[in-house]
């Protein structure tokens, strides 16, 4: 026998994009009818407008709260990616837009990064 309960479930989210109408931020709040379900995703980009490259994400960071609410790092930390560009440290104004390295947190048990990709951009691109 199948049995169908007919509850429902009612979630919210909302999502903030910048300047440039990209995502900078979207918060779940989950099932209304419950806490502790909630999230938050952050997105930090690596923008070098003069060359219109606009949708580099230089950071993506998911934590366990909803948005404008106080994250406690490392508990709440759901992921995070870091993107390099050509060679050049986090955040850094691309030239071409090359990803030379991404990194992503390992959470359990204390938090560490890992190298999950790395090229070089002088070897990719000649000129830079």
């Amino acid at each position: 026998m199948i049995r169908c309960s007919s509850t429902h479930r009612t979630d919210h989210s909302s999502t903030s994009a910048g300047n440039h109408g990209m995502v900078d931020w979207e918060s779940n709040n989950g099932d209304t009818a419950k806490t502790g379900d909630e999230s938050c995703t952050t997105t930090t980009y690596a923008r070098n407008t003069t060359s219109w490259i606009l949708n580099k994400h230089s950071r993506v960071e998911s934590v366990a709260v909803p948005c404008g609410t106080a994250a406690n790092r490392p508990a709440d930390v759901l992921g995070d990616t870091r993107t390099y560009f050509d060679n050049g440290p986090l955040g850094t104004v691309p030239a071409a837009g090359l990803i030379t390295k991404t990194e992503k947190i390992n959470t359990p048990p204390s938090p560490s990064w890992s190298s999950t990709s790395a090229a070089s951009a002088d070897q990719t691109l000649p000129g830079l």
